[in-house]
């Protein structure tokens, strides 16, 4: 089992490694308004790439193009890149690839997380928010500026619909991007929006099921409490459903999950303890059972590639203990005499709270689904509910392998 697990983690390692080199279809424009067409490294994220790194479908090799090497790039229905001087933070004016998130009469442009707008009587302006210190109600106070409102208002006052739309825009490329989208249909101006076939937030839904392998471990003070332990590892199924929200149109390889995984675990213990003194033994035998709702939630980043696609994942988790059997049987013998008592091993907390985190593999099978393999490790508080009495400490730790199907 071990040595399957190492395989997995080696492979989801080189998956990794393979899927830094994501090379999608694309063109170039060059200096002299050529458009040569072939494949270039994709980079998600909110952070403009430095450099276009371009392979033409006739070369084999990899050509980096600065911003002031080529006009611009672009990807077949996805981002498109122009070269632009701008004034970078260090307050040097130098050409950057903008990218370009909606061209028209006025067009809008984003770097890194910054914003500019065009209009061809106003040349590229950039639009600001920062934060600004004030005293309200003689208490400091941090505001956002709404100073990007001023310039909007400035550039789009032909359109009398925008007087009531920019007081209710903020400062994102969603709202930004609806904003002039909605300005350029009001002029009658042809428009195209990059990104356009991306949506803003996608849902997917799954079913997974899988093995869990669990351990819990009792720290006590107390010889009273000596009969918790050491026991011996649960193995059960786990089965359950997940959640997983995106935001594609800003960043395709980040998501936030959330997973609702019912599982049973089963905790035996068997030991021995020897009194010398008095020539006594006292065997315990404990037994504890439970049924889990697992409620994971984190967030995924994925690497993509052409086949697969890896993934690692982090968050909290929830364990709530739906119900639990704790006996406990204690043999005690003295010379020829035996005694046996039944009682209660402990009392059991409802709730548990953790951390957690896995990697995995996935692969698109047809236009609808995902299957994915995933490997998951999760560390939580111990199942006794009266830890406060610093009497008995504990925590459980599991390795749960996954197997699902999701809508893609």
């Amino acid at each position: 089992m071990k040595r399957i697990l190492f395989l997995f983690v080696v492979l989801c390692i080189s998956q990794i490694l393979y899927s830094q080199s994501d090379l999608r279809e694309g063109f170039i424009i060059r200096q002299n308004q050529d458009t040569v067409r072939g494949i270039i490294k994709y980079k998600g994220g909110n952070t403009n790439p430095r450099d276009c790194q371009f392979k033409a479908l006739e070369q084999q090799s990899i050509i980096a193009y600065k911003a002031d090497d080529i006009i611009g790039y672009g990807f077949k229905n996805d981002k498109y890149f122009e070269s632009r001087k701008v004034e970078t933070s260090d307050q040097n004016s130098e050409f950057v690839f903008l990218e370009v998130l909606i061209s028209g009469k006025v067009s809008l442009f984003k770097y890194d997380n910054v914003f500019y707008i065009e209009k061809a009587e106003s040349g590229l302006l950039k639009l600001s928010s920062e934060t600004i210190e004030t005293i309200i109600n003689g208490v400091p106070t941090a505001i956002k500026s709404s100073s990007y409102q001023r310039t909007l208002t400035l550039l789009l006052s032909d359109c009398p619909e925008m007087s009531s739309l920019i007081p209710v825009s903020n400062f994102s490329e969603r709202s930004l991007t609806k904003l002039l989208e909605r300005y350029n249909i009001c002029m009658k101006a042809p428009a195209v929006i990059y990104k356009n076939n991306k949506s803003w937030i996608h849902t997917r839904f799954g079913i997974s099921g899988g093995y869990i392998s669990s351990h819990i471990a009792f720290e006590t003070k107390n010889n009273f409490m000596n009969h918790l332990g050491p026991f011996e590892r649960s193995n059960s199924p786990i089965v359950g459903v997940s959640f997983e929200l995106l935001a594609p149109r800003l960043n395709e390889r980040v998501s936030f999950l959330a997973d609702f995984l019912f599982s049973k675990s089963k905790y035996d213990s068997d030991n021995i303890k020897y009194a010398f003194s008095n020539a006594q033994i006292t065997k315990n035998f404990v037994n504890i059972e439970m049924t889990h709702l697992k409620i994971p939630i984190g967030l995924r980043y994925t690497f993509q590639g052409k086949g697969l696609s890896t993934f690692f994942n982090f968050g909290l988790s929830e364990t709530r203990t739906l119900n639990s059997v704790s006996e406990w049987t204690q043999t005690v013998e003295y010379i020829n005499l035996f005694d046996t008592y039944q009682k209660e091993a402990l009392k059991i907390r409802k709730n548990q709270l953790g951390i957690w985190g896995g990697v995995g593999i996935s692969r698109v099978l047809g236009k609808g689904l995902k299957a994915y393999v995933e490997l998951r490790y999760e560390n939580s508080q111990g199942i006794n509910a009266e830890e406060f009495l610093s009497i008995v400490k504990s925590n459980v730790t599991s390795f749960q392998f996954i197997i699902g199907l999701t809508t893609k």
